[in-house]
């Protein structure tokens, strides 16, 4: 029964935003940031739902971070505020690494999802950083290798990340 109700909530907000899209793309309707920003941010809130319901639903958190990023960032956008332009980037992108990050705090065999999460987070303050872009970017995948190599995983501690973590610290250290 639950699984029927989660496929109808579902299906409801596809074919809802499939019929406003349409109604958009032909000009019968002007749907407004608002609309897509909630029906972003309630996809967003029922895989965030899903992804606390059990532990075998990690995969949920990446679906919700990007979601959820997204509503934030189109609700933004509709503020009309000039800052949306400069830090809107870096909210979702920081959003879809919280996503990657809590894939990983659920469940510690999932040692992968470090690396997507440091490298969108990496991308998140690039977006916003006066920094050197190159120098920033290395140094950035770096300590997300640091992080792999020290955080503990289901297999125990890892070695293989300490060559990538020299090898980008040396590029960002030479440019």
């Amino acid at each position: 029964m639950k699984a029927l109700k989660s496929s109808i909530f579902w299906g409801v907000l596809i074919v809802v935003a499939g019929g406003l899209r349409l109604l958009e793309a032909l000009g019968a309707l002007a749907v407004g940031g608002w609309i897509w920003s909630a029906l972003f941010g309630v996809a967003g809130v029922g895989f965030a739902y899903v992804f606390s319901r059990s532990r075998e639903n990690w995969w949920a958190a990446i679906p919700a971070g990007a979601l959820l990023g997204l509503a934030a960032l189109v609700a933004w956008g509709e503020f009309g505020l000039e800052s949306a332009d400069a830090w809107g980037g870096s909210l979702f992108l920081g959003a879809l690494g919280a996503g990657f990050w809590a894939v990983y705090l659920r469940v510690r065999e999932n040692w992968w999802a470090i690396i997507p999460g440091g490298v969108f987070f990496t991308l998140a303050l690039l977006t916003v950083a006066p920094a050197d872009d190159e120098t920033f970017f290395f140094f950035g995948l770096a300590l997300t290798f640091a992080l792999l190599a020290v955080l503990p995983t289901g297999e125990g501690r890892m070695r293989w990340p300490i060559i990538p973590l020299l090898a980008c610290s040396a590029y960002s250290a030479w440019w």
